[in-house]
């Protein structure tokens, strides 16, 4: 049931190979006492007015495939939705038609839709950004930022560009002889170069050293969180010599929350069973591969919808 037994049972086979804990045991980052501190703070994000309309829209599209329940039938139409509702809690602007529409509907009602400010109001978690990265900037902190969609990325990128911080970038499309120039660039620029390093939580997750930085946002979560823990690996690792402070961002009542509560469940049994082997699991926890969890996340995702006037006022407070 844990890895205490498995050594007890692998040393009853080969004493010699599998008799010393100390050797058998892997050492955990937490356990090296050079290694300074890393704190993870998770920021509960309201969905913006305009973004829960969309938010809504999705779930309306697509109720009856939701009534109908998780079936093989139905199974392309709830991933869609899932997928729909997973890129609409990042920004709407990541949604097809959306950014025009959005647009329009700002002229018509005689709102400011001028393109930057709309980028930032459109998006809850773009709101709070806006807030975040200038008050670390001014810190002198050095912030990496990983998103799982390659056109958040871009959104990300734009917004800044128009504000005016250097960056560097690697997602799936960078070439491998890139790569390792913009890592070192970022590295070795000290505190006058990159404030912000944007990179795919898939491409950029593994095998880079980033301890330049001493923040991490979690733009949108993994499934999987152990691609998440790797991604916090990239500056929170042997070389770092600041605490680590992680920003992870949610979507409050939303689909997104549901997903990423159900993977840390799966995370806590992992680590309760299987104590350091646990990441080695990490890939059997996608919920979007079992019918029926995706079936009660995709109900649970629409809990928030229950009461739009409390929305409206909680995103409005936020």
């Amino acid at each position: 049931n844990n890895m205490a037994d498995l050594q007890g049972l692998l040393s009853v086979l080969d004493a010699d190979l599998f008799g010393d804990e100390a050797d058998f045991f892997a050492r955990l980052k937490e356990d090296v006492e050079t290694l300074p501190q890393k704190e993870e703070v998770v920021i509960w994000v309201e969905l913006a007015a305009e973004q829960r309309l969309y938010y809504r829209a999705i779930y309306e599209k697509q109720i009856g495939a939701l009534m109908e329940g998780a079936s093989m039938r139905n199974l392309p139409s709830l991933r869609n939705l899932a997928m729909e509702l997973r890129k609409v809690c990042c920004h709407p602007f990541l949604c097809n038609g959306v950014e025009s529409d959005l647009q329009a509907r700002r002229e018509a009602a005689g709102l400011p839709s001028a393109a930057l400010q709309l980028l930032v109001e459109a998006s809850g978690k773009m709101v709070l950004l806006a807030k975040l990265l200038p008050k670390l900037r001014g810190e002198g902190r050095k912030v990496v930022l990983f998103s799982q969609f390659k056109m958040m990325l871009d959104v990300l990128e734009d917004w800044a560009r128009a504000s005016g911080w250097p960056l560097e970038r690697i997602d799936g499309d960078t070439p491998q002889r890139d790569r390792q120039r913009r890592i070192d660039r970022f590295c070795e620029s000290g505190d006058g170069g990159a404030f912000v390093f944007l990179l795919s939580t898939r491409a950029g997750g593994q095998g880079i050293t980033l301890t330049a930085a001493d923040t991490v946002v979690i733009y949108d979560s993994d499934w999987n969180p152990q691609n998440d823990l790797q991604a916090m690996a990239r500056c929170h690792r042997i070389g770092q010599s600041k605490k680590v402070t992680v920003y992870r961002l949610l979507a409050r009542d939303t689909y997104e929350a549901q997903v990423f509560e159900a993977s840390s469940r799966k995370q806590g049994l992992d680590e309760a069973l299987l104590g350091s082997l646990a990441p080695q699991r990490g890939g059997e926890a996608d919920p979007e591969k079992d019918l029926r969890r995706i079936g009660e996340l995709l109900k649970n995702g629409a809990h928030g919808l229950a009461d739009p006037a409390a929305a409206e006022a909680a995103s409005a407070a936020f």
